[in-house]
């Protein structure tokens, strides 16, 4: 299957560039895709227009109508520039692409060219819309060890764009003299990269705040189970993808707005890292890989490129 992914790959520092790089791995890995990605960032797109005789008003490439799949990644921030793209030639021609859409939201945005995605995504469930978490980096290998021992000091880790928890993980980390793991301000890893940083935490934690009604979800996590740590979360809607699991499998649920902080949370950790009784989260990390989630991407859309055929 040839597709094409469009994203804001040349942003930095966004969640949906770090996700669009994922995507963009997990479907270069299979031999039965033949993946072409395309910078569909505003800055380039305004670029390659400013250049004469630039085809398809710069957001897609010169042989864009030759693909089995478009798959574009947005949200309002990073992809409402591509109102302007030439979608309804796109689906005139002989045999079109399949067109397909990640909805990166936020949950209260409404697309304005929605009416052209033949195939919805959603990282929560929707109707109408194809559910999928946010994946988790499975090709990371080569991880840094002995960050479980008992002997290594209890070290806190987290990532995070928006900063949510920060603060409360450096205050407990200075009140109980445990290290920290945390991102470096103005510093992007790769994906691979950040992975390993974050494998070299006791334990990472994602700990938001958001309003109750909130139906997103957290791309974070992700990369937190993907450096097999064991994971504290809290009963935030930005997380409630991973409320089921248990903490037997490596992931610990606190709350947010009931019961003990964030600090008490991890106090029970770290016994539980002394007495070598932390689980790892190896259950959530092969059920939520990438390997299976882009099996589902492909299994969808060649479902939906025989039904649109008849």
């Amino acid at each position: 299957m040839r597709v094409l992914l469009i994203g804001n790959l040349s942003d930095r520092r966004c969640g949906y560039q770090n996700f669009s790089t994922q995507m963009a791995t997990a479907l270069a890995l299979r031999s039965d895709v033949e993946l072409s990605t395309f910078d569909g960032t505003y800055s380039q797109v305004y670029a390659r227009q400013q250049q004469p005789a630039t085809m398809h008003r710069g957001m897609f490439p010169e042989d864009v109508h030759t693909y089995d799949v478009v798959h574009l990644i947005w949200h309002a921030a990073t992809a409402n520039h591509y109102t302007g793209a030439p979608w309804q030639w796109l689906l005139a021609q002989p045999n079109p692409p399949l067109i397909s859409w990640w909805d990166g939201g936020p949950s209260d945005a409404s697309c304005p060219f929605i009416e052209y995605m033949q195939v919805k995504w959603s990282d929560y469930p929707r109707v109408g819309y194809e559910y999928l978490h946010y994946p988790v980096p499975d090709w990371v290998d080569e991880l840094p060890t002995g960050y479980g021992s008992p002997d290594h000091p209890f070290t806190v880790g987290a990532s995070s764009v928006r900063g949510d928890g920060i603060d409360e993980i450096r205050q407990a980390c200075k009140t109980y003299g445990w290290r920290m793991n945390l991102p470096t301000p103005g510093n992007w890893l790769s994906v691979e990269d950040e992975v390993r940083r974050l494998a070299c935490s006791t334990v990472n934690v994602c700990w938001y705040n958001t309003p109750p009604l909130w139906h997103n979800r957290a791309s974070a996590p992700s990369m937190l189970l993907a450096a097999r740590r064991p994971l504290l979360i809290n009963r935030d809607p930005l997380v409630a993808h991973l409320h089921h699991y248990r903490n037997s499998e490596g992931i610990y649920i606190g709350d947010v707005h009931a019961g003990p902080s964030m600090a008490e949370y991890l106090v029970l950790l770290e016994r539980l890292h002394q007495s070598r009784m932390l689980s790892l989260p190896y259950t959530p990390y092969l059920e939520l890989a990438w390997t299976p989630a882009a099996q589902r991407f492909l299994d969808v859309w060649k479902a939906a490129r025989e039904a649109a055929r008849g």
